[in-house]
């Protein structure tokens, strides 16, 4: 039993070896399951053990044994050198049982943080959703704040097209792909549906200049949320990130189009020092610079318009305004009530910078 004892780390191994030499069935899960022995010496905060303890004492099954203590089976694999930290809430049943154990760790120092990963990926998302993330999660470096819950959401709504915030998923979620593929479309997903939700559902009533065709050149304002989703989507740019300054009536959002080809997208914008509207950006695809000849074009159009001035520079629409907790709640009321609760990272209401954008 000693020689057991002491493959635990070396700052564990008092309390374990105590409780192991006070009854012979407690010694006997250093051999047939360290994690059980590991749990009762080590249990998380607020885990009480006694009735697990007593169970142990009474002979039972380790299946009963670990049920009473909310260990899953598949951790009897785990090597008492695995275990660093008390173990977090994990999840167990048939799927995972068969098919996590084909992504336990391997590194002792890597442990915690995958055994931490799997128990964030099972409070916020699906057991298929756990094992990805068990094959697929970093060890080398702590996920980002949040990383594993938006990822949760992320595959909850690429599961259900059928929805409104999985009609936001541009690239679903399969078991294949890697994780940083994965990290980047949930973080288009949740820029998705910032502009929906910053931009309501009612269209912009002032598009700041008149929609205009200038020779072969068609200048078109994005009056909606989804006409700067499609931009974004066709141009492939950055376009949603500015929904918030569109909300804002900072900013308006055109396109440029050639025979029913987009060229480039416009931003136009204002200050609170300066209430008159200037050209702030032309970009071609992927936020490339373009051609001389649209420039050339955009330009020639802007500057044959009067001066134009808006004093709406910070002030929100009051319908738009009201419109949003609306638009959220029917995003999410799926995955609420799927999960039966409101993470503080998915309240009730949008705060003014949805996910931090």
């Amino acid at each position: 039993m000693e020689r057991r004892i002491r493959l635990f780390e070396t700052r564990w191994q008092p309390t374990i070896r105590q409780l192991a030499t006070a009854q012979g069935r407690i010694a006997d899960l250093a051999v047939s399951f360290p994690a059980l022995l590991f749990a009762l010496a080590h249990p998380r905060r607020g885990l009480d053990v006694r009735p697990a303890l007593n169970t142990v004492l009474a002979g039972a099954p380790l299946a009963d044994i670990a049920a009473a203590l909310g260990v899953p089976m598949w951790l009897r694999r785990l090597q008492p050198s695995m275990f660093r930290a008390p173990l977090p809430a994990l999840p167990d049943g048939p799927l995972l049982r068969h098919r996590i154990v084909n992504h336990l760790p391997r590194r002792a120092k890597s442990a915690a943080q995958w055994l931490e990963t799997v128990a964030e990926a099972a409070r916020w998302g699906e057991p298929d959703f756990v094992v990805w993330c068990a094959r697929e999660a970093p060890t080398g470096a702590k996920p980002g704040e949040h990383d594993i819950s938006y990822l949760a959401l992320w595959h909850f709504f690429s599961q259900r097209p059928e929805t409104q915030a999985g009609g936001c998923v541009d690239r679903r979620w399969g078991e294949a792909i890697g994780w940083d593929a994965a990290v980047t479309a949930a973080r288009s997903f949740r820029m998705t549906v910032m502009t929906k939700v910053l931009l309501g559902d009612i269209p912009i009533a002032d598009p700041w200049l008149q929609p205009a065709t200038v020779g072969d050149f068609k200048f078109l304002p994005l009056l909606s949320a989804a006409a700067i989703i499609e931009e974004a989507s066709v141009m492939d740019n950055c376009v949603r990130g500015l929904a918030g300054s569109v909300a804002w009536n900072r900013y308006r959002v055109w396109s440029v189009h050639r025979n029913g080809e987009r060229l480039a997208t416009i931003g136009f914008g204002t200050t609170s020092l300066h209430p008159f509207v200037f050209i702030d950006q032309v970009k071609a695809k992927s936020n490339r610079r373009p051609d001389p000849e649209v420039l050339a074009a955009v330009h020639g159009w802007f500057e044959g318009l009067q001066q134009i001035r808006r004093d709406t520079w910070g002030k929100r629409s009051p319908e738009v305004n009201a419109e949003r907790p609306k638009v959220w709640r029917a995003l999410w009321r799926p995955y609420w009530l799927e999960r039966r609760r409101l993470p503080t990272w998915l309240p009730l209401s949008p705060n003014e910078r949805p996910f931090g954008f």
